[in-house]
């Protein structure tokens, strides 16, 4: 049964594999994987489908039969017992007689043995399968184009990575004002949902107790309120004097003294009391100064340039 299945699915799988080579050319891509998913479980189910059984027949041979007559007969030599006296029909035969009697009532039980004993024993069939797989050569090649491709995966990757850097701040930083926008809006409805104390105080008749902390405060100072309700009708009114804490900055006035004047005498020449310093004179009425002497020279005389500079200088004073 087993071998039958298997000659079909071989039969099946051929003709699919003819189709398919036929047809491939005109086929879609999803037909071509269809098909080739067909050919590999055909292939599958007929590995794993059991082939034709081995049956082994055992046989007892003659031999046997042979070799238990010949223990029968030696022990009837060793023990040469008389039979017991009973009614037989070998009664008045020889001891030849009898002793071939007793051999055909062996091969008789010996045949029948051997035809109850007839065995069929099935042992599967065993399919062995080399699994062998030699080394081949492989070579790596370098040239030019490969260390440029190389070089433009590298080149890639590492562009990549830093875009995914680039991403990762630009998330953090959208996270955080995201946050802040967040913290903002709390903040906004949490103003919103208070209540203006100061607004209701300020209000005629508003029902409330006012509780001043301190009760009394030191005048000439500015001072800040700040109102907590402590019930449903108290209010603390908590008063802080708004310049504690800060100092008055006391401004010096810088005496301008002037250096002592000294004379060719070296001393110091006093300075009147009380009187001011004489102002000093404008640069640009002055003459210039005379050149000085080189070598008990005279002095070159004044360029035009020079002259045309003096000039200007006299027009603008």
């Amino acid at each position: 049964m087993g071998s039958g299945l298997k000659l079909l699915l071989a039969f099946s799988t051929l003709g699919t594999f003819g189709f398919y080579m036929a047809r491939v050319s005109v086929m879609t891509e999803a037909a071509q994987w269809g098909f080739i998913g067909a050919l590999l479980g055909q292939a599958f189910v007929f590995i794993i489908l059991p082939g034709k059984q081995k049956k082994t027949v055992v046989r007892r041979t003659a031999a046997a039969a042979n070799v238990a007559e010949e223990e029968a007969l030696a022990e009837e030599d060793k023990i040469d017992i008389p039979d017991p006296v009973t009614m037989d029909p070998l009664d008045g035969a020889t001891l030849k007689q009898r002793k071939m009697a007793k051999i055909k009532a062996i091969q008789s039980a010996a045949e029948e043995e051997e035809d109850e004993e007839v065995q069929e024993i099935s042992v599967d069939e065993i399919e062995e399968i080399d699994d062998l797989h030699i080394a081949e050569e492989y070579v790596v090649e370098i040239d030019a184009e490969s260390i440029e491709e190389a070089k433009i995966e590298d080149a890639v990757s590492e562009r990549r990575r830093h875009h995914a850097e680039i991403r990762k701040r630009i998330e953090m930083r959208r996270r955080e004002q995201m946050a802040e926008v967040r913290a903002s809006a709390a903040k906004m409805w949490d103003n919103k949902s208070g209540e203006d104390l100061a607004a209701i105080v300020s209000n005629e008749g508003h029902g409330l107790t006012i509780l001043d902390e301190p009760d009394e405060v030191e005048s000439g100072h500015p001072y800040g309120a700040t109102f907590i309700r402590l019930d449903d009708t108290r209010v603390l009114k908590v008063r802080v004097a708004l310049d504690d804490g800060f100092k008055t900055a006391e401004l010096e006035e810088e005496e301008n003294e002037l250096p002592p004047l000294l004379l060719p005498d070296g001393t110091t020449l006093p300075l009147p009391s009380g009187l001011p310093l004489p102002p000093l004179p404008v640069i640009g009425g002055l003459p210039l100064p005379p050149p000085p002497m080189v070598g008990g020279l005279p002095p070159p005389p004044a360029l035009n340039s020079q002259n045309k500079l003096a000039a200007l200088r006299d027009e603008i004073a």
